[in-house]
């Protein structure tokens, strides 16, 4: 059986928000995951040079102060994460307004 979370009774539905998305991407091939507190484990049994290297093949510029590479590192991870959880947009049908407000409007043409 499949491990799901639901936080508040909702099931999380979302939808592609690139093309890369649209053609299969699962926003995984970068980090090797998606979720965080995995990512977080990872980057801490990393050492300084491969927190350096890392940095690199992401894209960022590596720093001397490990917990600020750290620290833009999960940000940077939390970006990428953002774009592959967007939720569902929720269209819904509107009420046309009633004749008063549309007399009201009206009068402005």
């Amino acid at each position: 059986m499949k491990k799901k979370q639901q936080i508040d009774g909702k099931l999380e539905q979302t939808e592609p928000s690139s093309l890369a998305e649209l053609w299969g991407s699962t926003g995984i091939e970068k980090y090797k995951t998606l979720d965080l507190s995995i990512y977080t484990t990872e980057l801490a049994n990393y050492n300084k040079s491969d927190l350096d290297e890392h940095a690199i093949k992401i894209g960022l510029i590596p720093v001397e102060n490990r917990q600020l590479l750290t620290k833009r590192l999960l940000e940077a991870f939390r970006v990428h994460t953002g774009g592959y959880k967007r939720p569902k947009s929720k269209t819904t049908k509107g009420k046309l307004p009633g004749k008063e407000v549309m007399d009201i409007l009206a009068e402005g043409r």
